[in-house]
Parts: C-alpha cells; structure tokens; sequence
C-alpha cells in the first residue's frame, strides 16, 4: 500500500509522547479486567521482541502489600496471575528492600512480574523511520482541517500546513481516523459522530530516579498506584483507567 502520515505537529507531540511509559506484564488487571490482562501480557512480549533495544528497559516489576488489605488481596492476585498465564516470583521481603532501598519499610509481601518500561518518544520515532524505509511519505505540521464529501464516500481530506498557511487536499482510497482524543472532531469533518470523553491523568515527575523496578501496589487498581523509573527521573501515576 501507498501511505501518507498526516501528523497535525510532530511525531510524539500529543499525549502519545507524553504517556507514563508503563509497558504493562498485565499484572494490574489480572482480577477486574482478565481479558486486559491477556491482552496486555501478549503486547509485552510483542513490543519488547520488535522494538529496537533503546526503546524498552527491562526493568521488572514488584507489587508491594502494605497495609492488611493488601495482604488478603495477595490469593485473589497470584490466581489471577496463574489464569492470565503471566509469569510471576514471590520475593522475600528482605530481598526486595535490599534490591529497592526506597521500600516502605512496612512492606508485608512483594511479587515480581515483568513489566518493563517504553520510552514513547524513542518508541513512536522507530515505528516512523520504519515506516518511511517502507516508503510512507510523514508530513509533520499539517493539520486536517475537513474533508470533500461524495456521498456517502470521502475523496479528499484538505489540510493546512501549519507552517506556511496554504490548504492542500491529500486523495486516498481509505482514510484512518488515528487522531487520539481529537478522533471525534476529525470524524466530525466527515459528518461522522464518534463519542470521545477525554479525560485528564495526572502524574507526578520526580526530578530522580528512585527504584530499579517499577513498583506497584498490590490492591484493585486504582489511584497513585505506580512508580515508575522512567530513564533519569521517576514518575507516580495516578492512572486508574486503561491505555
């Protein structure tokens, strides 16, 4: 196939390159969302086997019990973890305070996984230097800006160079909406109704970097659950949803 890129600014400029960078073992979804789960265990092992070596860290992963409540989750996790087929080490808690000082002393319980880490950026720029050695022509700076109807069927989009100003219409035989939370404008242009409900993730950037693993909670996900080391700085998100 012959294909265009039309990126509205630069490769990884939206939300994509600003992701938290967590390459999920699944572990996190293994009891509210198995399928997830599986899902992400199988992307894992796609992503690290594809990719080139600067983009994922193999870093591992621990989820820590620290209160009781974390404690009684541990039986449910562990047999979510065995359905999910995700491989998974009980640590002795000496061990992983020695491996990661920075452990709440408290710690009652730790499990391993393998989670890694994906530096989006790096990550988004290999797929599109890949791409191009393929022959895909990326224009960066160009904005879809609406489309020319035939019917039911699009024959042009019409996109502004946000550099020079000027609208040019690009012609396709099938268009792909990848415009992320902006898919419900762009669908739009094309009088197309596509719900999207962005909703804002907040993360926390430590200016170091605080463990060698990520490190998670071992409870049903939810808030300010994760650490994790993203090259020189660490970064705690919040992150309840799915990417």
């Amino acid at each position: 196939m012959k294909v265009i890129l039309l990126e509205r600014g630069v490769i990884g400029g939206g939300t994509s390159g600003k992701m938290h960078g967590l390459l999920h073992s699944g572990a996190r979804y293994v009891v509210t969302d198995p399928k997830a789960a599986v899902e992400c265990a199988e992307e894992n092992k796609i992503i690290a086997r594809i990719a080139p070596p600067h983009v994922v860290d193999d870093t591992g992963g621990y989820f820590v019990a620290i209160t009781k409540d974390d404690l009684e989750f541990q039986e449910e996790f562990i047999s979510g973890l065995r359905r999910a087929n995700i491989d998974y080490r009980i640590v002795d808690v000496n061990e992983a305070i020695r491996e990661e000082p920075n452990l709440n002393p408290e710690v009652k319980a730790v499990i391993e996984v393998p989670d890694k880490v994906v530096y989006a950026r790096e990550l988004l720029m290999s797929a599109a230097i890949s791409a191009y050695i393929e022959g895909t022509l990326i224009i960066q700076g160009a904005e879809v800006v609406g489309f020319d109807l035939n019917g039911n069927e699009i024959t042009n989009a019409r996109i502004k160079d946000n550099i020079k100003g000027d609208v040019k219409r690009v012609n396709a035989r099938v268009f792909v909406n990848a415009a992320g939370p902006w898919a419900g404008r762009v669908a739009g242009m094309a009088g197309i109704s596509v719900d999207v409900m962005p909703t804002m993730g907040v993360m926390v950037v430590y200016r170091r970097r605080l463990t060698r693993r990520v490190i998670n909670r071992m409870r049903p996900p939810s808030d300010g659950d994760i650490l994790v080391p993203y090259g020189s700085v660490s970064i705690m998100g919040d992150h309840s949803g799915h990417h």
